[in-house]
């Protein structure tokens, strides 16, 4: 059970011989995902491929994990299990906050069958995410990765709700809160963004739509070829000279799309102070408008079809 888990971190209080108080660049988890050894596969699998050890990561909860999440905690290195309240700022504090990389914060499930209250699934997470705003850690709020499950409670993650500015989330996708990945929401461009980790042959099935082509069959005649090679996601430099003949990102995905390119999104560097002081992070905007105007360190994401 929960006792064998080594190491546990109790709610009793920080212990100063505790492991936890050494880690750094660490991913607090506030919530416990159903399957921990999924969650932690993209971890996994980004240090296999730059060669890096991957960081460690703290769950925590103040719900008893079951036991194939005990067993996934105790099988995996570096995972710490923080039996806490995720909503108890004492809680974040003790995961040492302070030295770490990512937050990651999961909806409340068990309540997602309240029919009365369907909103109130993500009211832990808005909780949480708006205590690190409006404190000391604020600028940890830019590096938090949040679930939420009803749209229209993204409104609650503004800054200017609280003053009646708003109560509706019918034009959050275009703010620099949605834009800058502090809420995540699915459309083609991020699902393919992220699927792209997982699955290497999403790529392949997205260019077939994009260009009309039901599959790489369709070239081969239905025999043993080899298929055709997936396209790449790329990060392409804007380079000076394209930037001066490009007015905006319609002006860019034009030009790309002529060189066998197939923009998908921007990468681009924080530049809000109250979100991110002093921050060369950069954040993805998926789907930008035909109008947005470019900036000189603007990276584009795209697809790029290999040479044959």
């Amino acid at each position: 059970g929960l006792q064998a888990l080594e190491p546990v971190l109790k709610q009793s209080g920080p212990d100063p011989d505790c492991v936890v108080a050494d880690l750094a660049g660490h991913v607090i988890v506030l919530g416990t995902p159903t399957d921990i050894e999924e969650f932690l596969k993209p971890l996994d699998h980004h240090a296999q491929r730059t060669g890096v050890s991957r960081p460690a990561v703290i769950f925590v909860n103040d719900a008893t994990p079951n036991d194939v999440q005990v067993s996934n905690i105790k099988r995996a290195s570096d995972c710490y299990f923080l039996e806490s309240s995720p909503l108890n700022p004492v809680s974040i504090e003790m995961a040492n906050i302070e030295t770490c990389s990512r937050i990651v914060m999961f909806a409340d499930t068990s309540l997602e069958n309240d029919p009365d209250e369907p909103g109130l699934i993500d009211a832990g997470v808005i909780f949480a995410y708006r205590f690190l705003k409006q404190n000391r850690y604020r600028e940890k709020a830019c590096r938090c990765v949040m679930e939420l499950v009803e749209d229209d409670n993204m409104s609650y993650l503004r800054d200017d709700v609280a003053e009646g500015a708003t109560q509706i989330a019918s034009r959050i996708h275009t703010q620099p809160l949605y834009a800058q990945g502090q809420v995540y929401s699915t459309s083609i461009c991020t699902t393919l963004l992220v699927q792209a980790f997982y699955n290497e042959d999403i790529l392949l099935i997205a260019s077939s739509l994009l260009t009309s082509t039901p599959d790489y069959i369709t070239h081969t005649g239905g025999n043993a070829e080899e298929p055709l090679p997936s396209p790449l996601l790329v990060h392409v430099e804007i380079t000076p000279q394209d930037k001066a003949s490009c007015a905006n990102y319609g002006d860019l995905f034009k030009l790309y799309l002529g060189r066998g390119l197939m923009p998908l999104a921007l990468y681009r560097v924080c530049e809000e102070p109250t979100d991110c002081p002093e921050s060369e992070d950069r954040f993805v905007v998926t789907n930008p408008s035909k109008d947005l105007p470019l900036r000189d360190d603007d990276i584009t994401i795209a697809l790029e079809q290999p040479h044959m």
